[in-house]
């Protein structure tokens, strides 16, 4: 599967997007100007047994019924932070231009903050203290990092630029980055599809401007996260064979990240029904659930064989299997792959065919919601104006709001206040 999860003013354009703003603005179109309809969603819910042992057969998700979407009053200023989002100038082009753009409660117009004809913002990263913005920038074959303070209109650091070779399947030099937890490091992947492919994973220090490597043998999805506290990075491990394309073993490294260097804190094997060669096993998702504990997706690339979700000890390199997805080929339009943790760590989105979301306390299913991904899915959690845990995910040309208290499935906005011709393909919440 190829992953394209991250695609991402000058003064020649400045009219031009003072134009565009003043458009968007305008009051000419029903949307624009009245408030959003809400949807209830009808998820299935189910009671699968605990966390089983080895033993004992491990849950698994139901087949969702369809989901009846009714529209019903809005709860307005339930999410009233502004919200940054990366959007594609051409869809239809693979490589196309992406700018950034900021849409500010309650949700009726945007404005670019990042674009330029000749550059390509993409990936806005908000750091935990809210402080500053990342993103990577692209100009011709180079790319880099810059960061921008809350405050300001101008970048305040950037990285060195990272050369790479534009192919039709290497649109992008850096991928998959994010922020440590004391808003210090940044995480990122450097990549390159020609000739040998490989994937190297570095650390950005935000204090001095220094990239630091961290692993020349990532593998490069899921992309590595950080524990809740210290500064220790989580990611995939890879070993090849001499042609460097055929996976001959996965494992997962923990390193710790100090201004002295890099601490690697452990190698964490892959479970005794780990299948590499015969059903293509690969780490498909990967997140902490605490300091010592993680959460993984396991999904074969060849066959129909379940998913599987992980509970993983870093300390004792123990691998509890927690739950099922089971998969249908001729039906799949998207394997099951990446999730998603709250804030609190209780509620566990998992991204399929359909997004559905898991209690991590019982492993109960909270609820399912149907998702038209248009490419990689775009999720994230976020506190509402009541301080509870709520998703927000992009589906089919919407961004829509989930509160799993309430099972009730709002929408927020549609990508139709940008411009007819963007697309959006991420989406970062300002703390």
């Amino acid at each position: 599967m190829k992953v394209s999860f991250y695609l991402p003013i000058l003064s020649c354009l400045a009219a031009l997007g003072m134009l565009l703003t003043a458009c968007l603005m305008a009051p000419d179109t029903q949307e624009a100007t009245t408030t959003l309809p809400a949807i209830t969603a009808s998820a299935s819910i189910t009671q699968p047994s605990l966390m089983p042992t080895e033993s004992q057969p491990t849950a698994s998700p139901t087949t969702a019924p369809t989901e009846a979407l009714t529209p019903t009053t809005i709860n307005p200023g339930q999410v009233r932070k502004d919200i940054v989002i990366e959007v594609k100038q051409s869809p239809e082009v693979a490589c196309s231009r992406s700018e950034i753009w900021q849409i500010t409660s309650p949700y009726t117009s945007a404005q670019p903050i990042l674009r330029d004809e000749k550059v390509s913002y993409r990936s806005p990263r908000w750091s935990h203290d809210g402080s500053m913005m990342a993103y990577i920038v692209e100009v011709g074959n180079e790319t880099h990092i810059e960061l921008k303070s809350r405050d300001s209109d101008s970048s305040r650091l950037s990285s060195s630029s990272f050369p790479y070779a534009v192919t039709e399947s290497s649109c992008n030099g850096l991928q998959l980055f994010s922020w440590s937890p004391s808003s210090r490091w940044l995480a990122f992947e450097q990549v390159n599809y020609t000739g040998k492919f490989f994937r190297y994973l570095y650390v950005f220090d935000t204090s001095s401007g220094q990239s630091t490597l961290v692993d020349e043998a990532f593998y490069g999805f899921p992309p590595a996260v950080w524990s809740p506290d210290g500064d220790i990075l989580a990611y995939v491990h890879v070993a090849y064979d001499a042609s460097g394309r055929r996976v001959n073993s996965l494992s997962i490294k923990l390193a710790q990240i100090e201004s002295e260097g890099i601490v690697l804190r452990g190698e964490i094997p892959m479970p005794g029904d780990f299948d590499v060669v015969g059903r293509g096993d690969r780490i498909r998702g990967l997140v902490w659930h605490s300091d010592d504990k993680l959460f993984a997706v396991a999904t074969p690339t060849i066959g129909d064989d379940p998913a599987r979700l992980y509970e993983v000890d870093t300390i004792t390199h123990t691998w509890q299997k927690t739950a099922n997805y089971e998969r249908n080929i001729d039906t799949e339009r998207y394997p099951p792959s990446q999730i998603y943790i709250s804030a609190n760590g209780h509620l566990l989105a998992w991204a399929a065919n359909d997004l559905f979301i898991l209690d991590s306390r019982n492993w109960h299913e909270v609820g399912r919601l149907q998702a038209n991904w248009l490419g990689e899915p775009v999720v994230t959690w976020i506190s509402d104006s009541n301080n509870r845990s709520v998703l927000v995910f992009y589906d089919a040309g919407s961004f829509w709001v989930y509160d799993p208290d309430l099972s009730k499935r709002e929408s927020l906005f549609s990508v139709k206040i940008l411009s007819p011709e963007l697309t959006s393909v991420d989406i970062a919440v300002v703390p």
